[in-house]
């Protein structure tokens, strides 16, 4: 029988192990660059001390496994396929530079509620308040943001001199103090979360979307902006979460969904 191990302990070594994880971020499909025409989809685990791995899944996997693989429940991984990830591969934990390939083939249990893993919300993570976004303007350094987003803007391609015609969309996002700001969003994002917010504003609910990785960019005096390893979920849960929808509902955000 294989033993219960957790993350760090799970190298190219160990070939009979589980491992209990909790799904905390499904990122969206993207095409491979070395590898042209190949299709991936991260998937990133915690076990119960806090590790995290970077799970990867394929081409004709990439559907089933989304679907198989809930955010935020908890399940039993064994012996998916590790390997070490490159010097370029962004991991999630500097301190295991390993990545699990999880198929079809995978062993993956859900486990009962009860015996879920009661991870920390993933809107109560470390943002950046709104106020304090003009301090990272020139750092092109990734930060986490939360927000609700309150319309969009009639752009939907940009045309620049390196990449040619993009799909983006712009959106207008406000903190607690109801500072408004544009948060771009670019390619995949448009068509996946882009899609999903529009048609909540079109239906006259503001959602709160939680931004991981995000670029402070000058445009417009600053605005937000996607990158290929960023993360957007819409209306995620915790209590930050909680507090902007009451924010919005104190405002009077909300009007216009009840009029």
């Amino acid at each position: 029988m294989e033993s219960r191990l957790l993350i760090p302990q799970i190298t190219t070594e160990k070939k009979q192990w589980s491992c209990k994880v909790c799904v905390i971020e499904k990122l969206n499909t993207r095409k491979s660059k070395s590898k042209p025409g190949t299709l991936y989809k991260p998937i990133t685990l915690q076990d119960e001390a806090g590790n995290k791995v970077q799970g990867m899944t394929y081409q004709n996997d990439i559907e089933l496994l989304d679907e198989r693989l809930k955010l935020y429940s908890t399940y039993i991984v064994s012996n998916a396929l590790v390997s070490h990830a490159n010097q370029f591969f962004n991991v999630p934990d500097e301190r295991y530079r390993f990545v699990w390939s999880i198929n079809r083939k995978t062993l993956i249990q859900a486990v009962d509620n009860d015996d879920q893993l009661d991870l920390q919300p993933s809107s109560d993570m470390d943002t950046k308040p709104f106020g304090q976004l003009y301090d990272y303007k020139s750092k092109r350094q990734a930060i986490n943001i939360i927000g609700v987003m309150i319309s969009k803007l009639p752009r939907e391609f940009i045309v620049t001199n390196r990449t040619g015609q993009q799909k983006a969309n712009d959106f207008v996002i406000v903190d607690e103090e109801l500072k408004p700001i544009i948060f771009t969003m670019w390619g995949n994002f448009t068509v996946c979360q882009g899609v999903e917010i529009d048609k909540e504003l079109q239906s006259g609910d503001y959602p709160v979307v939680l931004g991981r990785r995000i670029t402070v960019t000058p445009y417009q005096g600053i605005s937000l902006s996607t990158r290929t390893d960023s993360g957007v979920e819409v209306n995620p849960f915790g209590k930050r979460a909680d507090a902007l929808k009451e924010c919005q509902k104190e405002s009077g955000l909300n009007q216009r969904s009840h009029s």
